[in-house]
């Protein structure tokens, strides 16, 4: 399945996975509410339930609520309804109904609400509280695009932070700077070794080359090294991401991994991400997470392993939040740095319906963040390294306080919002 493109130059200035199709504009919800619930929380936003006059457009929205991996038995309300009459569907907008090739399992009375199987891309009739079993999701469209607001545009109202340091797309503490996408996602194949350390394994016979990523999400100033039987045939320092890519000598038996901070400091969050032998010359290796023949460490078992903080790990973290999947580095461009414990507060433009972050604080891994609205707590992570963020807003809520509370004594809590956005019922729509 082709993945649906969240942004191109036109959709720049639309909320976060808000998607246009055929002059309209689409967003998956992934709230259980009942489909009278959804129906009014769309209007809320400017919007309808998404009325589906068409099969590409149909197609078209299988494919934007698969996007995530839906669940099996994941279901999506759409904006019909039989209520007036059993089995005579019409869509809120008051077009035909067109689509009875695709429905399915046409019920009793009390089922009279249109739902998407997700999976299977049918529609079939539901009653009014949803599917029971998987997740109920539903899914809004506009006709007139609904608007973004990025808070690192706007000034803050009030603001109390944790030694005095706020910043706004500036590097913060330690020269450091979040390294997350927008889509990122957890690498599942690395060896974790909290710097300082030094791991060895045997290059096996026909190894010609070794890739890695030394990463390190907590510390710019790390220094990654690689040696074949003694020689040093990699090193790099100074950046959070490290593509490694290096032809192996000739023969060589033994290859050590090592991990220090130049500037002595005894610590680090630090990782090799697809460590790989190959039988192929490195310039012939084009993805390091890709599918060429290799050997990975992670199924090897090291000659000798020295690591801090509980040693060497395999594809198991030692923090609250694993090593993301990073290829290159991937530099947040958007977002506030509030070290914690911190306190700040925005005003809501007019319309707004929902806030959506990415609490980022890989530094220390031990803050919780908060979000008030109009002084009411609406969400709050467990203890975090890395949590998505997204909250419905109240109707005519005026103020947003973001919350970063620091849970041990503070001095690492380098804490981040990144990608902080409201998003807004259409112009036409708010006033």
């Amino acid at each position: 399945m082709a993945p649906v493109p969240l942004r191109d130059e036109a959709s720049e200035s639309l909320p976060d996975d808000v998607v246009p199709f055929g002059g309209h504009y689409y967003k998956v919800f992934k709230d259980r509410l009942s489909w009278p619930e959804a129906k009014r929380r769309c209007e809320d936003m400017g919007g309808s339930l998404a009325c589906v006059t068409s099969l590409e457009e149909l197609k078209f929205l299988w494919k934007l609520a698969n996007r995530d991996h839906a669940p099996d038995g994941t279901c999506c309300w759409v904006g019909a309804t039989d209520e007036e009459r059993e089995t005579e569907w019409t869509w809120l907008s008051g077009e035909p109904f067109g689509l009875r090739k695709v429905l399915v399992a046409e019920g009793g009375l009390a089922e009279n609400c249109l739902n998407l199987r997700v999976r299977s891309g049918l529609l079939e009739d539901f009653p009014s509280a949803g599917e029971q079993v998987g997740p109920q999701w539903f899914v809004c469209e506009w006709t007139t695009p609904p608007r973004m607001v990025r808070l690192t545009e706007v000034a803050p109202l009030e603001k109390e932070v944790g030694f005095g340091r706020y910043l706004v797309n500036e590097r913060g503490p330690n020269n450091e700077w979040p390294m997350i996408p927008e889509d990122y996602r957890f690498c599942d194949e690395y060896l974790y070794a909290f710097a300082p350390s030094r791991l060895v394994y045997a290059i096996p016979p026909q190894a010609r080359s070794f890739s890695a990523v030394a990463y390190s999400p907590s510390e710019f100033c790390m220094q990654y090294e690689v040696i074949a039987d003694g020689r040093t045939v990699y090193q790099q320092g100074g950046l959070g991401v490290n593509a490694v890519q290096v032809d192996l000598p000739e023969g060589a038996k033994s290859l050590e991994l090592r991990i220090g901070n130049p500037i002595g400091e005894q610590y680090g969050w630090t990782y090799w991400l697809f460590p790989r032998f190959h039988a192929e010359r490195a310039s012939s290796v084009r993805q390091l997470d890709g599918n060429e023949p290799h050997v990975k460490l992670t199924e090897l078992k090291p000659l000798s392993a020295e690591a801090g903080c509980g040693g060497l790990r395999v594809n198991e973290h030692g923090g609250t939040a694993g090593p993301l999947h990073l290829v290159r580095p991937e530099l947040c461009p958007e977002f506030i740095f509030a070290h914690a414990t911190s306190r700040v507060v925005f005003p809501l433009p007019e319309g707004a319906f929902e806030f959506s972050a990415i609490g980022y604080c890989m530094s220390s891994q031990e803050v919780q963040y908060v979000v008030r609205v109009d002084g009411r707590t609406v969400f709050e992570s467990p203890q975090a390294g890395i949590v998505p963020i997204n909250v419905a807003l109240p109707k005519e809520s005026k103020q947003i306080e973001l919350v970063v509370e620091g849970l041990t004594n503070g001095f690492c809590d380098h804490s981040f919002w990144c990608y902080p956005r409201v998003s807004c019922s259409p112009d036409d729509k708010a006033r």
